[in-house]
């Protein structure tokens, strides 16, 4: 029998098994399109679970990725690929999150970047967590 990944799960500050979403003032996740979540794992349902790391983990995720973020968007800004890759492919999660972010912020929107576990919700009400 498979092992699944069944609990969110905070691997540490250089482990890149994470997720990173927008969530604005009222709650609501701002993500990729589920269909394009689903598609990457085995197991995607449409029902997803977001679960954040603890609030002492935050702050130190966003120092680090804002970091990495500002080194590579030089690149990408360069390629022209800040509007194509980083916001529509999987995999540049705290990429898109910062753009969204900051998008956000200029037109007066509250939002807060978060880390955490997305998971997706099976049939039988059990969790399957891929990304962290």
């Amino acid at each position: 029998m498979m092992n699944f990944a069944s609990t969110p799960k905070f691997n540490g500050y250089q482990s890149s098994d994470l997720h990173a979403w927008v969530e604005l003032e009222n709650g609501k996740v701002m993500d990729y399109p589920t269909k394009l979540l689903k598609s990457q794992c085995m197991l995607g349902t449409d029902d997803l679970k977001y679960v954040a790391f603890d609030d002492k983990h935050q702050q130190k995720l966003i120092d680090i990725y804002t970091e990495k973020f500002n080194e590579k968007l030089k690149l990408g800004v360069e390629r022209k690929i800040v509007e194509t890759t980083y916001i529509t492919t999987i995999g540049y999660c705290y990429f898109r999150s910062i753009i969204i972010h900051n998008k956000l912020k200029e037109k007066g929107i509250k939002s807060k970047i978060v880390f955490g576990s997305l998971g997706f919700i099976q049939g039988n009400g059990s969790v399957f967590y891929e990304f962290g």
